[in-house]
């Protein structure tokens, strides 16, 4: 169900509110600290530190691919896969959506109560919400 709002690009990111005019256009800058606009793409792929994690857990994985600049791309990289046996495949799309999950409370932390995970800490939250 997350992925489907994810895919659709229905996720309330600054960009898509500031669109509907929910947030003042201009304060719509990634919590990141990257300095970008805080697109779906950009806050879960193109982030210069909520895209560090995709490259932990693709190390963690042994996965050799590079990460897509396209959410729905990212999402049939990991969802749509079909190379690997089907429990192989299930446990990637569990670890997808745990990522995705992980890296949305960290993006709210941020945002509502300025409080920041360093990226190890992510990673570890990744792989419980995961297992």
């Amino acid at each position: 169900m997350y992925g489907e709002f994810l895919i659709n690009k229905r996720i309330p990111t600054k960009y898509n509110l500031s669109c509907h005019w929910v947030v003042i256009p201009g304060t719509n800058y990634c919590v990141g600290g990257c300095g970008n606009e805080e697109s779906i793409n950009h806050l879960f792929l193109g982030c210069n530190f909520f895209g560090c994690v995709w490259h932990s857990i693709r190390r963690w994985l042994g996965i050799l691919t590079g990460t897509p600049a396209d959410v729905v791309k990212q999402a049939q990289q990991f969802e749509g896969s079909s190379v690997f046996r089907k429990d192989i495949h299930l446990c990637l799309q569990v670890i997808w959506m745990a990522t995705i999950w992980v890296l949305r409370k960290e993006r709210n932390a941020r945002n509502f109560r300025h409080a920041e995970l360093p990226l190890d800490q992510l990673f570890e939250h990744i792989k419980l919400h995961s297992w």
